[in-house]
């Protein structure tokens, strides 16, 4: 072992000397060399420390801030610092020797599709969901596998979606930006336990998954891992004419789902008894807002991959429970009735109902046939049903 880490040094040090290119590749050999050996020992031995600073002048130093590594005179990681930021090939050197817990931090839906092999996910990407962990804290927050995992681990590293920045050079020492969902994860973890050694991945998974994608999960199925019961058919694209044609949708007795033809169709709401208009977009117009015919409530969302529509939940469920509770028949639309204003019904289902996400979605499926949510919104309604399940 010792062999293997003096040669791995040597071989840094004869590079520095190299042009930047012809550098970077043979200091890039020399550390997967080096990790390549270390993985196969038998012998457990504390080479992390040692490891440390030397990748990240590598990995980061140079090609960001293109310094000169220097290898001889390698830092330990600061035991008494609240974080220590670490690279791709640290974190795959904590997953060979299995000698860490790595928690995700990020996009419940691309959990569902990639991942580091192992990983836990601590999914509080929302202010809900922050809230209830720093109110709950993990002891109240995790099942009980994931809290033994926790507890029979001594470093954790965590990763998520965002690129650490600073405003130097990125290092060890210089402070970083954490996402609010990671900050939120750090803190927990130290006020349960403060002995924890807690590692930040500097860079993104897709980053990682690029250089180390042997070391993670990819589902061979998405929509099988979002719900084993969603039929392959509603996964499929819909056509331009079934939502042109698709007549409004009543799921409940008083609760209507349907497009925006619908919500300018005075007569087709007069013959439903519609009172009020959930209207989900940024560009439909409230068409009779000014005639004092219905109530309207606007929820500004896009039909993309990087909506949150988690943020509206609760206040629009409560606000649709309201009004049927008033016998006061409720519109909820979108531009088709496929993907936005399906998602908000499916989770009233859940919250009111107390229906399963695979429930609530067949229910919904049921009188619209033509509902196609898009993966973001469905990893959205599956997170919610894992908070409804923990609160």
């Amino acid at each position: 072992m010792q062999s293997s880490t003096v040669g791995f040094f040597e071989s840094a040090r004869n590079c520095r000397s190299a042009p930047g290119l012809l550098r970077r590749q043979s200091l890039t050999h020399a550390s997967s060399t080096y990790i390549k050996t270390i993985s196969s020992e038998q012998k457990h031995t504390s080479f992390l420390p040692v490891l440390s600073n030397t990748v990240t002048t590598i990995e980061k130093n140079m090609l960001v801030c293109q310094q000169t590594p220097v290898v001889n005179n390698v830092v330990k990681f600061d035991q008494n610092s609240d974080s220590n930021f670490v690279t791709n090939a640290q974190v795959a050197v904590y997953i060979t020797k299995q000698s860490a817990l790595i928690i995700d931090c990020g996009s419940p839906l691309r959990h569902t599709e990639r991942r580091i092999t192992n990983s836990l996910l601590l999914n509080v990407n929302d202010k809900i969901s922050r809230k209830r962990l720093s109110t709950r804290g993990l002891k109240n927050f995790l099942d009980a596998t994931q809290l033994n995992r926790l507890d029979t681990h001594e470093i954790v590293v965590l990763y998520d979606d965002f690129l650490r920045s600073s405003a130097g050079c990125v290092n060890l020492s210089t402070p970083m930006q954490l996402s609010p969902s990671m900050k939120c994860v750090y803190d927990e973890i130290k006020r349960y336990d403060n002995t924890k050694q807690i590692f930040i991945l500097q860079s993104t998974f897709d980053d990682f998954y690029q250089h180390y994608s042997s070391l993670c999960y990819v589902s061979t199925s998405t929509d099988e891992d979002l719900s084993s019961s969603l039929s392959s058919s509603s996964l499929l694209t819909v056509k331009p004419l079934d939502i042109e044609t698709f007549p409004i949708s009543e799921v409940l007795p008083g609760l209507f789902l349907g497009s925006s033809r619908d919500a300018e169709d005075l007569i087709c709401l007069q013959k439903h008894k519609i009172h009020t208009i959930i209207n989900i977009s940024t560009s439909i117009p409230c068409y009779f807002e000014h005639e004092n015919y219905f109530d309207y409530l606007r929820l500004p969302c896009h039909d993309s991959p990087n909506q949150n529509i988690l943020q509206y939940f609760e206040s629009t469920f409560e606000y649709i429970h309201k009004k049927l509770l008033a016998k006061k028949n409720v519109l909820v639309h979108c531009q088709g009735g496929v993907s936005r204003s399906p998602s908000f019904i499916i989770g009233y289902l859940m919250k009111y109902h107390s229906k399963t996400f695979d429930d609530a979605y067949q229910v919904v499926k049921q009188q619209r046939s033509i509902i196609n949510p898009n993966f973001n919104f469905l990893g959205q309604l599956t997170q919610y049903q894992q908070m409804s399940i923990n609160a």
